[in-house]
């Protein structure tokens, strides 16, 4: 019983830190993206560090799914909740980093299309 109720207040200090963080959930650019979900925005996950670009189901929902070519380079750069975080997923089989597509105004298939065009559209560039 003590557990849940731990676990019941973890989640509602997540909630209303979320609520009141007026930071961006998410910046996508020709560099790459950061964000709330991704890396501080000090940091930027480049284009060239993606591998690929994936739409999953998860409970009801469907997630993005990002993998990168050398995650451990990329989990140093994350504070370190974050990182305990995203290796827990990627012990889990999850991809490193994981979006809820309930989070934004875009259909999935469309926030997939947008990344995936700026991706080949940086990638091209550096041919």
């Amino acid at each position: 019983m003590m557990l849940l109720d731990l676990g019941f207040i973890a989640s509602l200090i997540y909630g209303v830190k979320n609520i009141i963080d007026k930071s961006p959930l998410l910046i996508i650019s020709s560099e790459g993206i950061s964000g709330r979900y991704i890396l501080p925005l000090s940091e930027m996950l480049r284009w060239e560090e993606i591998d690929k670009i994936f739409i999953y189901p998860f409970r009801f929902q469907r997630i993005i799914g990002i993998e990168v070519k050398d995650p451990e380079s990329v989990l140093m750069r994350m504070p370190e909740a974050k990182r305990r975080m995203a290796k827990w997923s990627r012990n889990m089989g999850y991809p490193t980093f994981n979006i809820s597509t309930g989070l934004f105004n875009f259909k999935p298939d469309e926030f997939i299309e947008i990344l995936e065009k700026f991706r080949t559209e940086k990638l091209g560039q550096n041919k």
